[in-house]
């Protein structure tokens, strides 16, 4: 696969990254999901725009933002079990 990403590439997926991993670290902080909800509709749009991608490339950043989601639905079960 050609994995050779252009600079704007690159500054957008992290834009994105940046972007789901501040809506998750808000909702631990919140703990509630509609913060959650919210910031995922955004992160999706952002995706919207990003027509250049080769499908491997797009792979890998619904996978990590996937995994940045997970995380955060353990973090928060560890919370909640702990808060109790």
């Amino acid at each position: 696969y050609d994995l050779n990403p252009t600079e704007k590439q690159i500054h957008l997926v992290q834009q994105i990254w940046r972007t789901k991993l501040n809506s998750c670290e808000r909702l631990l902080r919140e703990k509630t999901k509609r913060t959650f909800q919210d910031s995922a509709t955004i992160v999706n749009m952002n995706l919207l725009f990003v027509d250049d991608f080769v499908p491997v490339m797009f792979a890998i950043i619904e996978a990590r933002l996937v995994t940045i989601e997970q995380r955060t639905q353990v973090i928060m079960e560890f919370i909640n079990t702990y808060s109790q």
